[in-house]
């Protein structure tokens, strides 16, 4: 696929988890802040909304692995999703770079 002239790829990757239970919102934040310090994420955005929060940022330690997305003249390169699921009484936890491209 390299040798296709004029072709720039861009590479996006999706990682999901779940737990056997729902988790608090207040506890989606708190796993959100665990993460992001793991990875030194500079945090840029933060999005609550009934039962999902998702940040999205930078993160240094990522930056050589993966590409970056930049979104209203700020980088990109890591998102994070915590999704409460009434239906089987699960949380999904979901992480993409450069961003989460899916539904979650």
């Amino acid at each position: 696929l390299k040798l296709i002239p004029g072709v720039k790829w861009q590479f996006n990757y999706l990682y999901t988890a779940d737990l056997d239970y729902m988790v608090t919102l207040d506890s989606h934040r708190a796993l959100l802040e665990v993460i992001s310090k793991i990875l030194g994420v500079k945090v840029m955005n933060v999005y609550q909304q009934e039962n999902v929060t998702s940040m999205a940022g930078y993160s240094p330690v990522i930056m050589h692995k993966g590409q970056q997305s930049t979104i209203n003249h700020e980088i990109y390169n890591f998102q994070v999703a915590i999704r409460n699921s009434s239906a089987d009484k699960k949380t999904y936890i979901y992480i993409g770079s450069p961003l989460i491209l899916d539904d979650y």
